[in-house]
């Protein structure tokens, strides 16, 4: 509350511009109620604990009156948000001059067209919101259990959940972590008590592998099958599983049934991207590129196609090395300078379907193109990956003429999905906090589905 004293303290000194985090604004007047702010004129208000990553609240929850020659926008403090709506010139609409309005027709009159008018602000905002975020109140959220996974990439991602998002209990949750990162844990998952399909469970499974064979077509052998303690462990209905890729329990099978349960950003790519078009090159030197070590399969089909075909090599805009052990890259680019410089980015899965790749090309608002037959999409509930990334099949690989005539060749259609990488970076990848806050939302989105 202090905090919160000092906010309004420094708008009636003049301030230009001010911010509060989560933990400033997690206190149950603010957490709970209706928080008031005047914002003088002109001022940018930068606020990530409502507005940004580290949100969302409902917009019904927050309350900021404008002066009428206000022009404020509001945003989250580094970069544009989803909800950077421009609240043009608005108006100021305090008890006071409710109370005057009502002495005079007059008065009334205006107050009507005033009200009408932030009515109209605010709706594109609650519009804008409940199309990425639902009706969610997104307190008590999280609740990390006791157990603790192994400590792999990832693993900890409940650690950048914002405060204000965490549940004191389990009960009080709208989900309680678990772990699933090996097949001998599942006979513990099993034993844990019952919660409702719209509470569930949210087992992190990144690294866990049964047979070859889909959960729901389980030929089990013995009654401790793997296969068959997972498709046990699914038909309670109050699990949802997360990791780098719903399928990753059976590597090789690209029809397989994915695991219910969002999809978590590939690790790495974290940090500032283009923060405006501006600072994109005016055309990229790359059509399309790729430079990595060579794998089993699809990258061994990707040199064949590309790094070991002479008319490839004489394109000038597509730059493809799949290097061998102990052969170097012969590139003047630095790695991340070739993500700015190429408009696609080539995706191809490597020992699973996953890859780091496909979260560093977003960072510089490259297009990733996706050579991973099977391979569920990050925050998928969320994001149209459709307006954004483009998703082949592997067999093109080795077919590079195939492969390049399936991408857009319009500069102002390639222009636009770059922006919205860029716009989707920015959301949900740019910090460890905003992929966890993006995984609950999905997670919610799922569970909201659920059977009452």
């Amino acid at each position: 509350m202090a905090s919160y004293l000092a906010l309004l303290a420094a708008l009636a000194g003049g301030a230009s511009a001010f911010s509060f985090d989560s933990e400033e604004v997690r206190g149950g007047y603010a957490r709970r109620g209706m928080v008031r702010m005047e914002v003088p004129a002109g001022a940018e208000m930068h606020a990530p604990a409502m507005f940004g990553t580290a949100g969302p609240w409902t917009a019904m929850e927050v309350e900021v009156w404008f002066p009428e020659s206000s022009t404020t926008a509001v945003s989250s403090g580094n970069s544009d948000f989803f909800l950077s709506v421009p609240l043009a010139p608005s108006v100021k609409l305090s008890p006071e001059e409710h109370k005057k309005s009502k002495k005079s027709k007059k008065s009334k009159k205006s107050k009507k067209s005033k009200g009408t008018a932030l009515q109209e602000h605010w709706g594109k905002i609650v519009k804008a919101w409940k199309k990425l975020w639902g009706n969610a109140d997104m307190v008590d959220l999280l609740y990390p259990a006791a157990q603790v996974c192994e400590s792999t990439e990832g693993s900890e991602w409940h650690k950048d959940v914002p405060s204000h998002m965490l549940a004191s209990s389990a009960d009080a949750a709208r989900f309680v972590t678990a772990c699933m990162t090996r097949p001998d844990q599942i006979k513990g998952l099993l034993k844990l008590p019952n919660r409702s399909a719209r509470k569930p469970y949210l087992a992190w499974t990144a690294g866990f592998h049964t047979r070859e064979i889909s959960y729901d077509n389980c030929s089990a052998v013995t009654p401790n099958d793997d296969c068959l303690l997972l498709a046990q462990l699914i038909k309670r209905g109050d699990f949802l599983f997360t990791s780098f890729d719903g399928r990753e329990y059976a590597t090789q099978l690209a029809n397989a049934r994915p695991l219910p349960g969002p999809t978590m950003a590939p690790p790495k790519g974290i940090g500032r991207g283009f923060e405006a078009t501006a600072e994109w090159p005016k055309k990229p030197k790359y059509l399309v590129s790729f430079q990595g070590t060579i794998k089993e399969g699809t990258r061994t089909e990707l040199r064949k196609g590309f790094a070991d075909n002479e008319q490839m090599k004489n394109r000038s805009n597509v730059f493809v090395v799949v290097a061998k052990p102990g052969e170097t890259f012969s590139q003047d680019l630095s790695y991340d300078e070739l993500l700015k410089q190429s408009a696609f980015t080539l995706v191809p899965r490597g020992d699973g379907r996953w890859n780091y790749r496909f979260s560093e090309a977003l960072r510089f608002c490259s297009i990733p193109v996706i050579l991973a037959d099977g391979l569920t999409l990050p925050f998928a509930e969320i994001v149209d990956w459709k307006k954004a990334a483009v998703v082949l099949p592997e067999s093109l690989a080795h077919e590079p003429e195939k492969l390049l005539d399936q991408l857009p060749k319009d500069k102002a259609t390639i222009d636009k999905m770059r922006r919205k990488a860029c716009k989707i970076h920015q959301q949900f990848f740019e910090t460890a906090e905003s992929r966890a806050v993006a995984l609950l939302t999905s997670a919610k989105m799922i569970a909201d589905k659920a059977p009452a």
